[in-house]
């Protein structure tokens, strides 16, 4: 059985190591800190001059002023503090992040990413992703395997104009968890129920099991 959306964030969220510093994108990222439990430290950044942000919760009431990079509503835990987004973006490019988490629309086999357009449109424009994506210290990707129609979106080569080359270090989707070392990539878990040979017939490049 495929995990949901809110179970590939769980899974992200259970990987990351406390005292990290974590900068998250659309989609399936911003569920990521929902899944952080309260004894674990992890700093969330945002593109737009935040560190220290955190879900908004149920009974909270949205500030249309405390938005996140994506103009989602948000909280801002106790210590946390704002920036000039130019000091955002210098601690991103700086390698100060310890991990960006993202979305994406194709993943090569050599760790390419395509994010932010596709040959008929725009995603809403590239945006801080190339920076994101180029500058923090691990990348770990949270997507859907395939899309719509079964169509592979982990290829030998990305077909779609590039976000970054060669920075994707994991990818979180509905069938598994992947790591990549260099051109090589490994399973580290799978989905309930899901085999590797299934994630083998629906990946666009060869991988292997963890330790073989």
């Amino acid at each position: 059985m495929a995990w949901t959306r809110n179970e590939i964030a769980a899974r992200i969220a259970s990987d990351i190591p406390s005292g990290w510093v974590v900068n998250i994108g659309v989609g399936i990222p911003t569920l990521v800190p929902e899944f952080i439990p309260d004894e674990r430290e992890v700093l969330f950044q945002s593109e737009n001059g935040i560190l220290g942000m955190v879900a908004l919760g149920a009974q909270d009431y949205p500030d249309p002023e405390l938005v996140d990079a994506g103009k989602r509503p948000i909280a801002v835990r106790p210590g946390g503090c704002f920036f000039e987004s130019s000091l955002s973006f210098a601690m991103i490019r700086g390698g100060r992040i310890d991990l960006g988490v993202v979305g994406a629309l194709q993943i090569s086999r050599a760790g390419d990413i395509a994010n932010w357009s596709t040959d008929e449109k725009m995603i809403g424009g590239i945006g801080g992703a190339a920076d994101v994506c180029s500058g923090v210290r691990n990348l770990w990707v949270a997507m859907l395997h395939t899309t719509d129609v079964g169509g592979h979106k982990l290829l030998e080569k990305c077909s779609y104009p590039l976000t970054a080359e060669g920075v994707v270090d994991r990818v979180y989707s509905d069938l598994a968890v992947l790591e990549r070392n260099r051109d090589e990539w490994h399973v580290i878990s799978c989905a309930p129920g899901v085999t590797v040979a299934q994630v083998r017939h629906v990946t666009g490049f060869p991988i292997e099991v963890e330790g073989r």
